[in-house]
């Protein structure tokens, strides 16, 4: 497949909306031995001249490994105001209203003196409001930093200054200079920052700069293509609060949807075209049906798209069996959903000497159709029977099911006797767990055997579990178990989550959980808090975050670890 070298990343920025009132002063105003330090700054590329309120010089003060830069002659580098209410003990920086340009630069040039030795103040009393909100200042580790007073002059932390105004910050230690340079902001709020010569560190540095906290910006190197990170590319990431980016990606992706008119003007509910074919006329029961009718290349799926508050941007991709129809939820609830079927190309696809139309068909013209469903009750898709959970055709399991609560007379009876026999019958298969593990630490290592899109473990092999198949074997691992129940009880009526995360058993396996010891991808179940009478000590009960009843069929034997909720997080549910 090919790769480019320029890469845009959407990364949220955390924004600092934590007010630091004058209940601070709480905090005591502390004396501290600093270093006055005769380094040069530059903005834009251009040495600046900084100078206090009189028009004294003034030099930037390093306190530890955090240098702090005199506010005022910032806000006059930069265009701001800058004003201080005595009464609160307030710094104001305000964009300026009447247009203020930002001051010019002068010939700066780094003194020949070390640095000296001086005592200033450090005074978590005092508050700094940016365009009227209180800011939340820290350093590149997340630790909170606090304004700094020596010579009449407020000092604030270079790195905030950075975060809160949204300018980019670096330090050059063989010239000992301060760098800042402007981001460009559009009108909707969002800065682009671009990273030349792209490698994980820079870009590390970069998203710390946006207030992203350390699982965040891993997440995003994760995500990455190591192709654009070995020094040579350029990578623009963008920032700003989340709302604005979501909208803007929202509104980008809505303008590029490609529904086919025929559909809206006939207002059919179905649409087909020779690969594949959607019916959404069941969209107001919580799902709809999907059919692949040619395998174009090895995998193929559908993705189910839609959008939250502030334009949060959720979806769900499911693997696409050949020539049958499929039930696929929306897990939106009621929402416009946005539905394509397309076939994932791979590299190995394209060394099939694909025809021209087979490859147009690939990349450009994908089934979509954009739809708006209405349904009155959200939880009734933990009651259907779907492609994850396809019991409508598991007849041997559905009469399991029967059978073993055939003398329960309540819900909370039925999942207590499922539970127990799904505990009890289905061994573990610790061949296939073997097996799993060493596929996954192959993809951690980004093997080039191991091809994502048509390994066993993401083609569909794994994905679509036949519940008979589970029930006949009495064989699995923890997916395996949590599938079967689930599919057990929503025969009965009973609405229920598949939920996918991860559990902290405690092994460290080298290669495969190194970036989170002790915990183990896992798979369990979660049950309506509705239910009245389970004995939640009896089945070792935990809750979810959403305040569901979590059970683990896999792990029934040890209830100190299922009914402690900090064992587990979820990713997931189905």
């Amino acid at each position: 497949m090919k790769h480019t070298k320029r890469f845009t990343a959407l990364v949220l920025a955390l924004v600092m909306v934590f007010s630091l009132t004058t209940g601070a002063s709480a905090a005591a105003a502390e004396n501290v031995k600093v270093q006055l330090s005769p380094n040069i700054i530059t903005y834009n590329g251009e040495a600046q001249t900084m100078a206090d309120v009189n028009g004294n010089p003034v030099y930037p003060i390093l306190n530890g490994g955090t240098t702090y830069l005199p506010i005022r002659a910032v806000g006059n580098m930069l265009g701001l105001d800058v004003d201080w209410d005595g009464a609160t003990q307030t710094v104001l920086l305000n964009k300026s209203a009447d247009g203020k340009t930002p001051a010019k630069s002068g010939n700066a040039t780094a003194s020949d003196s070390a640095p000296t030795e001086i005592t200033a103040q450090i005074n978590p009393g005092i508050t700094v409001k940016y365009n009227g909100k209180a800011q939340n200042m820290a350093d590149v580790n997340g630790n909170p930093v606090y304004p700094m007073l020596y010579g009449g002059t407020t000092y604030l932390p270079v790195r905030a200054v950075s975060n809160m105004l949204g300018i980019d910050v670096d330090w050059d230690g063989a010239t000992q200079t301060v760098i800042l340079g402007a981001a460009h902001t559009d009108n909707d709020g969002i800065t682009e920052v671009t990273i030349d010569n792209a490698t994980p560190d820079k870009v590390r540095e970069a998203l710390k700069a946006t207030g992203a906290n350390e699982s965040e910006i891993e997440y995003i190197i994760m995500m990455l293509d190591p192709g654009t990170l070995d020094g040579t590319g350029s990578i623009t990431l963008q920032t700003g609060s989340s709302s604005a980016i979501n909208k803007k990606t929202a509104e980008e992706f809505i303008a590029s949807f490609k529904t086919s008119q025929d559909a809206a003007i006939l207002g059919e509910n179905h649409l087909a075209y020779d690969y594949a074919e959607i019916d959404w006329s069941t969209a107001d029961e919580g799902f709809i049906r999907v059919k692949l009718n040619k395998q174009m290349t090895k995998v193929s799926r559908c993705e189910v798209r839609w959008y939250g508050e502030n334009y949060n941007y959720q979806s769900n991709s499911f693997v696409l069996p050949l020539d049958k129809w499929v039930n696929i939820p929306l897990f939106g609830g009621s929402n416009e959903y946005f539905v394509s079927v397309a076939p994932i190309c791979s590299e190995d696809d394209l060394n099939e000497n694909k025809s021209d139309e087979e490859l147009d068909a690939i990349w450009r013209d994908q089934l979509q159709v954009r739809f708006t469903a209405k349904i009155p009750n959200p939880d009734v898709v933990w009651l259907l029977s779907t492609i994850d959970i396809d019991f409508e055709n598991a007849p041997l399991t559905c009469a399991k099911a029967l059978e073993i609560t055939k003398d329960c007379k309540t819900d909370a009876e039925k999942i207590t006797a499922v539970f127990n026999w799904v505990a009890s019958n289905i061994k573990y298969d610790y061949k296939l767990y073997d097996e799993i593990i060493a596929w996954g630490i192959k993809r951690h290592a980004k093997d080039s055997e191991i091809n994502p899109m048509i390994d066993l473990f993401q083609d569909g092999a794994r994905e679509h579990l036949a519940l008979d198949d589970i029930l006949t074997t009495k064989s699995g691992v923890c997916e395996d178990k949590a599938t079967l129940m689930v599919g057990m009880l929503r025969s009965l009526g009973i609405p229920c989550k598949y939920v996918s995360g991860n559990v902290y058993s405690g092994k460290i396996i080298k290669g495969y959980n190194d970036n989170n010891p002790g915990w183990m991808g896992h798979a369990w179940v979660a049950i309506s808090p509705d239910v009245e009478g389970l004995n939640l000590s009896a089945l070792g009960a935990g809750h979810e975050t959403d305040g569901w009843i979590r059970l683990d069929p896999t792990n029934a034997h040890n209830k100190t670890l299922t009914a402690n909720d900090k064992n587990y997080t979820a990713d997931s549910a189905y």
